[in-house]
């Protein structure tokens, strides 16, 4: 599923893909994976500046903090998407991540059979 979203460079199908794959390995108690799931569904968020999957991808690394004991981070991620507080588009770290996406994703359309 995530293949298609990034073969295609259709964005909502990758976060998509992201989201469903973190809940899949939440379900099955792979939590530190989950969360990898979920901050690469955050970095596609913040590269196309999608609020609500930004939202959405805070509040799931919040519970798989939650689930994996480090109350902290749970609590600051599950804040975050409470109180809707998206991060700064310059925030250094948002800048490096989508840098990096965007990078990643030239080299696919480059190198893409999809005729979109």
């Amino acid at each position: 599923m995530r293949d298609i979203g990034e073969d295609c460079r259709d964005r909502g199908t990758e976060m998509d893909a992201y989201l469903n794959l973190g809940m899949v390995l939440q379900i099955i108690k792979e939590y530190q994976k989950a969360n990898l799931a979920f901050k690469r569904l955050l970095q596609v968020a913040w590269s196309t500046d999608n609020y609500q999957m930004e939202m959405r991808a805070y509040e799931m690394m919040g519970l798989q903090y939650f689930y994996l004991g480090d109350i902290p981070k749970a609590e600051f991620y599950l804040k975050r998407s409470l109180f809707g507080k998206s991060e700064a588009k310059t925030n250094q770290t948002r800048h490096l991540a989508t840098s990096e996406y965007r990078k990643a994703m030239e080299w696919a359309d480059n190198n893409s059979s999809c005729d979109t």
